[in-house]
């Protein structure tokens, strides 16, 4: 598993709520969601205080390997190493920090070096140097995925997103895709000139310019968006330089937050069978009950071809098994099929949790490669959508 699995799973076994993990690293519930869906990563010092908390190494935190393997917690080594690297954002060479958040592959170095003397392990740091270069690719990537579809945004920009949080305040409850969101930009350096927008989407598709007000240096703005749409753009401009970031913002876990599931599937004589025993509590924010759930199996992004209502008692989704027919040639065509949970509440609101099942052709035998939830989704009665990161 990567590190949002890690976290999320590490959470999960220790059966507390983002909220109680963000409380205890004095962070928003937002940046954990964040970190969980693997759109953004923390800091040396959030991924020591991670660890700690969950009393795992950091080897296991970022998986490398897995827990209860050899070696102890951050060893006296590691935590000096990382100290020195947190030091280094507290100087006043800001040059220095922005290489090494910058280039990447400097903290692949320094990570498998750490790694390497906290587990006295020099055997394997060309296998930990290889699961790094490839957890640290995946870091990267998130981190600036923003940048390959709007060429507006600053490769460099990412790291206003460092100094921003957000809050949901409210969700409109006859417009539901409507939110009322507080956003405040604390600056790493003030400057008098500063002026900082947001572009705020609204419900009619056109982007709506407001200024965050300058409250002693924290720069702040409550606003309307439609929760629906992509992008949420900051701007700053000090008079010398602009940049943008996309707050990448995910509103899922504001409307519901579901049991992650990973149901047993498999696919004999012309049938994929998936063995449901137990039901799946969507946890409604806005506490509408649950009026009908149901199951609907595709290929890729083909329509449904099978569906299958549910029982609904106490807001929870009891599921049972299903067998679906399907032919073997539409294994050539596509290797993933997706199974998706549908709760529907009372305002015809649908909260979803799709499976993604990844099958591999051996002969005539097909085997089933993985079995995991990959997004959610929440479809409004106008149609509009908001869908999660894919967890991959």
């Amino acid at each position: 598993m990567n590190f949002s699995e890690n976290l999320r799973e590490l959470r999960k076994a220790k059966d507390i709520k983002q909220e109680v993990l963000a409380e205890n690293l004095n962070v928003s519930r937002q940046t954990v969601s964040k970190w969980e869906n693997g759109t953004a990563m923390p800091d040396l010092k959030k991924l020591t205080a991670l660890a700690e908390y969950f009393g795992v190494t950091m080897d296991e935190l970022l998986g490398l390997t897995s827990p209860g393997s050899e070696g102890e917690n951050i060893s006296d080594y590691a935590k000096e190493y990382i100290n020195e690297l947190i030091s280094l954002e507290n100087e006043a060479s800001t040059r220095k920090i922005n290489e090494l958040n910058t280039k990447w592959k400097i903290s692949v170095i320094i990570l498998a070096v750490v790694l390497a003397i906290a587990f006295f392990n020099i055997g394997n740091l060309t296998t930990r140097l290889t699961a790094a270069e490839n957890n640290m690719q995946n870091i990267a990537n998130n981190t600036y995925h923003n940048d390959d579809s709007d060429d507006d945004l600053d490769s460099t920009s990412y790291k206003i997103l460092n100094y921003v949080d957000y809050k949901v305040l409210n969700i409109d409850k006859s417009k539901p895709w409507l939110a009322t969101i507080s956003i405040t930009y604390s600056p790493e350096k003030y400057s008098k000139n500063l002026k900082v927008t947001f572009n705020a989407p609204q419900e009619d598709g056109t982007i709506k310019e407001v200024e965050l007000e300058n409250n002693n240096g924290d720069f702040t703005v409550q606003t309307t968006v439609d929760t629906t749409y992509d992008k949420y753009i900051i701007q700053t401009n000090d008079g010398e330089t602009i940049e943008k970031a996309d707050l990448s913002i995910n509103f899922i876990d504001d409307y519901f937050n579901s049991d992650s599931i990973s149901i047993p599937a498999n696919y004999s004589d012309g049938y994929i069978t998936a063995e449901l025993d137990d039901y799946i509590n969507f946890r409604i924010v806005s506490k509408a009950k649950v009026k009908k759930g149901y199951v609907k199996a595709y290929f890729d992004d083909e329509k449904p071809y099978f569906t299958k209502e549910f029982i609904v008692y106490n807001d929870k989704l009891y599921v049972s098994s299903v067998k679906i027919k399907t032919s073997f040639d539409k294994f050539y065509k596509h290797n993933t099929f997706n199974l998706e949970y549908v709760a529907v509440d009372e305002n015809g609101i649908e909260y979803s949790t799709i499976q993604k099942l990844t099958f591999s052709i051996n002969g005539n035998k097909i085997d089933l490669d993985n079995c995991d939830e990959t997004s959610k989704k929440i479809t409004f009665p106008n149609g509009k959508t908001i869908t999660s990161p894919t967890d991959e």
